[in-house]
């Protein structure tokens, strides 16, 4: 009886025992916060890489450029510690750089000081082989991924962790996770901000695959081109993915539809374990040619933080500062035109005329406490000397500038770019630099001589023009390369009867034409082409003009003098500005009562309305 009692007693005590540790079990998992919802992350900034040695206390960072000749070479700032190199990731929400020192302790690192200090102790099982953050520009939710190696071995990692850097790096709910698919082991992880895949690979191969992070399971995506000693990978904030080669000392890009590899940087010397991207980043970028260099502004990650220095009324938007340079108009072209900041006359500086040796006020926008430094090239040799200096730390009064620049009399003629840069730093450069807020604005701008007005005596006079009833010669209807014929357009004239030849010769930044010429609304003895706008850029048609003998062709050219007048296609008189440019550069005749301005540049004369309210 006694030993059955003992027995039953014993029973009871391990049944409350393992009710217990289930409770208490139960408790840890449930306690963790589940793995929050990966998205893709269309927002873009300054492409950085940044790279540890895993045998020196450096730093290496560098903004990758293809199109750079000779290649860029990371800068090296020296850090108080050795880490391991391989295990590092960039926090975006912070611009911090994270590693693991000791094989899995886990340090900040700050990029620009050099100075980290120690996050946790022991956070993974192992070693890690590989760091990437994640990061919602909308909520803000983050998630640090880690490959971790829990061999010890160094030839790659078959678990995946994942942190929580809002809450501690606790570990989210239901991780480390064994990793599954096609290889046992892996080297780096990288998260596409377009696609919002993560990218694992193997060293050496190199293989990538697609991981599933919820899962930890994996899918072959592609090889890269060539074998490289690749131990790192990592996405940029210009939604690329870089890798480095031990060996060869270099960084690339790698292309997702075909693994090809495309050199970006090049470093002297180093023993680089791994690589890291600032994908997340935001900045806001120049746009103009490559030659002037690269300009960046940073703006705050989370989309919902206001924004409160800039240029002109419209806060600026996001974009990779290399993906934009197109002559002066790639900004506007992405995401919004925030390009409103800078005005002459009243009218937006894109594409305004200067005159060598004359000077003009320039009525710059502000907001929130900053100053201006600008630059225009004058001498047209594609960057900003020291010389073409404009502004330099100019406060502004009341929320404007108004900045007083005289054009060199030297200028040379044609078209050329300007450069406003507005942030609370002081000095900023005009090129390869990331001011940590404001805004760029870049311009496309021409300098021509004043055109030198003449009565036109030099041919038999024409006037009276009509332009009615055009027939399709030669080419496609509305297409480049079509001729049209306007028939006796001269009637009564000197040489009459003369035929117009109009070919369409070329469409500009997406122009296309509905009609050839248009007679129910305007004036019907004018050519007027209907012409269609698929963008807000600045787009055109340009037509020749040939006039020949009545029922001649190309080779029948008659020799005349005519009035070429420019007026409002659509008849608002006020909304779309049209101009007209005539491929005369050197003379015009101007009436004393017209309501047109007209303008030169080194290959035409322009006419456009002298305002939007006097617009004919």
């Amino acid at each position: 009886m006694r030993t059955y009692t003992q027995f039953i007693l014993r029973k009871r005590i391990v049944k409350l025992l393992s009710l217990f540790t289930f409770i208490f079990s139960s408790m840890l998992v449930y306690g963790q916060d589940p793995l929050p919802t990966i998205v893709p992350n269309t927002n873009r900034g300054l492409p950085f890489i940044y790279a540890l040695p895993d045998n020196d206390s450096d730093l290496y960072k560098v903004a990758p450029d293809p199109t750079a000749n000779p290649l860029p070479t990371p800068e090296i700032l020296g850090i108080d510690r050795t880490f391991n190199g391989e295990g590092s990731g960039f926090r975006a929400s912070n611009r911090k750089v994270y590693a693991f020192a000791k094989k899995k302790d886990l340090y900040e690192l700050d990029p620009i000081t050099g100075l980290s200090n120690l996050i946790q102790n022991d956070i993974i099982d192992g070693v890690a082989q590989g760091v990437e953050f994640y990061l919602n520009n909308s909520t803000g939710e983050e998630v640090m991924f880690v490959i971790g190696d829990s061999t010890g071995d160094g030839n790659g990692g078959e678990k995946l962790y994942a942190f929580d850097p809002n809450n501690n790096f606790a570990s989210y709910a239901g991780y480390p996770k064994v990793i599954s698919g096609g290889a046992e082991r892996y080297d780096g992880i990288a998260w596409d901000p377009e696609s919002g895949d993560f990218y694992v690979q193997t060293d050496d191969d190199v293989d990538f695959y697609i991981m599933n992070v919820l899962t930890a399971s994996t899918s072959f995506a592609f090889s890269t081109g060539m074998s490289i000693d690749g131990e790192g990978i990592g996405f940029a904030a210009d939604g690329k993915l870089y890798i480095e080669d031990e060996d060869e000392n270099r960084f690339y890009e790698v292309d997702l539809s075909n693994g090809n590899l495309t050199e970006v940087a090049k470093l002297n010397g180093g023993d680089v374990e791994g690589i890291m991207g600032n994908v997340g980043v935001r900045d806001d970028g120049g746009d103009i040619p490559s030659s002037y260099g690269w300009a960046a502004h940073q703006m705050p990650v989370l989309e919902s933080t206001g924004i409160t220095v800039y240029l002109g009324n419209l806060a600026p938007d996001a974009e990779d500062p290399f993906s934009t340079t197109n002559g002066g108009f790639g900004d506007d072209a992405t995401g919004i035109d925030d390009e409103d900041g800078v005005f002459l006359n009243g009218e937006k500086l894109d594409n305004q005329i200067l005159t060598p040796g004359q000077s003009y006020t320039l009525d710059i926008v502000t907001n929130g406490s900053g100053k201006l430094n600008a630059w225009m090239d004058w001498n047209g040799d594609g960057d900003f000397d020291n010389n073409e200096q404009i502004a330099n730390d100019v406060n502004p009064s009341g929320g404007t500038i108004a900045l007083n620049i005289t054009v060199p009399s030297n200028a040379v003629i044609g078209v050329t770019y300007a450069r406003f840069r507005y942030s609370s730093e002081n000095n900023l450069s005009a090129a390869y630099s990331e001011a940590e807020d404001g805004e760029v604005e870049d311009y496309k701008v021409s300098t021509a001589n004043t055109p030198i007005a003449r009565e036109c005596g030099c041919a038999p006079f024409h006037e009276n023009s009509v332009f009615t009833n055009p027939q399709l010669i030669d080419g496609d209807d509305l297409e480049e390369g079509a001729v049209y014929r306007f028939s006796n357009v001269f009637p009564g004239g000197p040489l009459a009867p003369i035929d117009a030849l109009i070919r369409i010769e070329e469409f500009r930044d997406g122009a296309s034409l509905l009609e050839i010429d248009v007679n129910s609304t305007g004036d019907p003895d004018n050519f007027q082409p209907r012409i269609n706008s698929t963008n807000d850029n600045d787009q055109s048609v340009e037509f020749s003009v040939t006039f020949v003998t009545g029922g001649g062709n190309y080779g029948d050219e008659v020799v005349i003098s005519y009035f070429a007048t420019p007026f409002d296609i659509d008849g608002d008189g006020q909304e779309t500005r049209e101009y007209a440019e005539i491929g005369i550069p050197d003379a015009y005749f101007l009436s004393s009562n017209t309501l047109i301005d007209i303008s030169q540049n080194a290959s035409c004369i322009r006419g456009e309305a002298t305002n939007a309210q006097t617009a004919p």
